[in-house]
C-alpha cells in the first residue's frame, strides 16, 4: 500500500452510542477521517471509515432477544446458569424421592 510512506497528520471521528430501552448500549456508529502528509510536500491524502458495531452478544441479532433454551442456559457461565443447574437438580432429586415413595408404596401393597 502506498500510505506506508506518508505521515499520519490528523485524525478525527465522529461516534453515536445508541441504546435500548433500558438505557443498556446496543450498538456504536461511527465515522473516522485519517489524513496523512506525504513527504517532501507532495500532498495529503485522506481516508474515510465508516462502521456499526452491535454490542450485544450474538445471541442478540440486531435488536431482536432470542428466547433461550433451558439447556443452553443451564450450561452457561454465569449467575444464572449456576441458579439453573441448581433448580434443575434439585427437581431432580424431588424426582428421584417421589420415585422412591412409589415404589415402597407399591411394595407395601404387595405384602
Amino acid at each position: 500500500m502506498l500510505l506506508t510512506f506518508a505521515y499520519p497528520s490528523k485524525c478525527t471521528g465522529a461516534y453515536e452510542l445508541t441504546c435500548d430501552e433500558h438505557d443498556l448500549p446496543f450498538s456504536l456508529r461511527g465515522v473516522e477521517r485519517f489524513s496523512y502528509q506525504w513527504p517532501w510536500g507532495l500532498g495529503m491524502s485522506t481516508r474515510t471509515k465508516n462502521f456499526k458495531l452491535y454490542l450485544r452478544p450474538k445471541c442478540y441479532t440486531h435488536g431482536e432477544k432470542r428466547r433461550k433454551s433451558l439447556m443452553s442456559l443451564a450450561v452457561e457461565r454465569s449467575a444464572a446458569g449456576e441458579e439453573m443447574r441448581m433448580l434443575l437438580f434439585c427437581t431432580f432429586l424431588v424426582l428421584l424421592a417421589s420415585c422412591g415413595i412409589w415404589v415402597k408404596a407399591m411394595h407395601e401393597k404387595a405384602s
